[in-house]
Protein backbone atom coordinates (compact mmCIF):
# COMPACT_ATOMS: atom_id res chain seq x y z
CA UNK A 1 0.00 0.00 0.00
CA UNK A 2 2.85 2.40 0.80
CA UNK A 3 4.39 1.77 -2.61
CA UNK A 4 1.16 2.73 -4.38
CA UNK A 5 0.86 5.87 -2.29
CA UNK A 6 4.46 6.80 -3.02
CA UNK A 7 3.87 6.26 -6.75
CA UNK A 8 0.85 8.58 -6.62
CA UNK A 9 2.79 11.31 -4.80
CA UNK A 10 5.71 10.96 -7.20
CA UNK A 11 3.36 11.28 -10.15
CA UNK A 12 2.01 14.51 -8.69
CA UNK A 13 5.40 16.16 -9.13
CA UNK A 14 4.96 16.02 -12.92
CA UNK A 15 3.00 18.58 -14.91
CA UNK A 16 -0.70 17.86 -15.41
CA UNK A 17 -0.24 16.56 -18.95
CA UNK A 18 2.33 13.98 -17.85
CA UNK A 19 0.21 13.11 -14.81
CA UNK A 20 -2.80 12.39 -17.00
CA UNK A 21 -0.82 10.19 -19.37
CA UNK A 22 0.83 8.42 -16.44
CA UNK A 23 -2.44 7.76 -14.66
CA UNK A 24 -4.20 6.54 -17.79
CA UNK A 25 -1.25 4.25 -18.55
CA UNK A 26 -1.20 2.92 -14.99
CA UNK A 27 -4.95 2.27 -14.98
CA UNK A 28 -4.69 0.66 -18.40
CA UNK A 29 -2.02 -1.72 -17.15
CA UNK A 30 -4.09 -2.67 -14.11
CA UNK A 31 -7.60 -2.83 -15.54
CA UNK A 32 -7.45 -2.34 -19.29
CA UNK A 33 -7.56 -4.56 -22.32
CA UNK A 34 -4.02 -4.92 -23.64
CA UNK A 35 -3.80 -5.15 -27.43
CA UNK A 36 -0.69 -5.03 -29.65
CA UNK A 37 -0.95 -1.31 -30.47
CA UNK A 38 -3.51 -0.06 -27.98
CA UNK A 39 -4.55 -0.23 -24.36
CA UNK A 40 -8.28 0.19 -23.73
CA UNK A 41 -9.51 1.36 -20.35
CA UNK A 42 -12.89 0.26 -19.01
CA UNK A 43 -15.75 2.75 -19.45
CA UNK A 44 -15.95 3.23 -15.68
CA UNK A 45 -12.92 5.55 -15.82
CA UNK A 46 -14.59 8.82 -16.76
CA UNK A 47 -13.00 12.25 -16.98
CA UNK A 48 -14.62 13.11 -13.65
CA UNK A 49 -13.11 10.09 -11.91
CA UNK A 50 -9.68 10.84 -13.37
CA UNK A 51 -10.00 14.51 -12.37
CA UNK A 52 -10.95 13.56 -8.80
CA UNK A 53 -7.99 11.18 -8.56
CA UNK A 54 -5.61 13.86 -9.84
CA UNK A 55 -7.11 16.66 -7.75
CA UNK A 56 -7.90 18.67 -10.89
CA UNK A 57 -11.11 20.05 -12.31
CA UNK A 58 -13.05 18.08 -14.89
CA UNK A 59 -12.87 21.06 -17.24
CA UNK A 60 -9.07 21.10 -17.07
CA UNK A 61 -8.94 17.36 -17.75
CA UNK A 62 -11.34 17.81 -20.68
CA UNK A 63 -9.06 20.43 -22.23
CA UNK A 64 -6.03 18.19 -21.76
CA UNK A 65 -7.91 15.25 -23.28
CA UNK A 66 -8.74 17.25 -26.39
CA UNK A 67 -5.10 18.27 -26.73
CA UNK A 68 -3.86 14.69 -26.28
CA UNK A 69 -6.44 13.38 -28.75
CA UNK A 70 -5.17 15.88 -31.34
CA UNK A 71 -1.60 14.73 -30.66
CA UNK A 72 -2.61 11.10 -31.17
CA UNK A 73 -1.71 9.98 -27.64
CA UNK A 74 -5.16 8.48 -27.21
CA UNK A 75 -8.60 8.45 -28.69
CA UNK A 76 -12.06 8.33 -27.21
CA UNK A 77 -14.45 5.69 -28.41
CA UNK A 78 -17.84 5.14 -26.81
CA UNK A 79 -16.78 7.14 -23.74
CA UNK A 80 -13.65 5.12 -23.01
CA UNK A 81 -9.99 5.95 -23.30
CA UNK A 82 -7.92 4.08 -25.86
CA UNK A 83 -4.20 4.70 -25.45
CA UNK A 84 -1.91 4.40 -28.44
CA UNK A 85 1.10 2.49 -27.10
CA UNK A 86 3.48 3.93 -29.67
CA UNK A 87 2.64 7.48 -28.57
CA UNK A 88 2.71 6.91 -24.80
CA UNK A 89 6.14 5.28 -25.11
CA UNK A 90 7.54 8.71 -26.06
CA UNK A 91 6.21 10.39 -22.93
Amino acid sequence: MNIKLLEKYTLQTFDTREQLIGILTYLGQLYGEDEPNQMKLPKIFTKQIIANYMGASRQHISRLCKQLEMEGVFEKDEHRFILNKKEIAHV
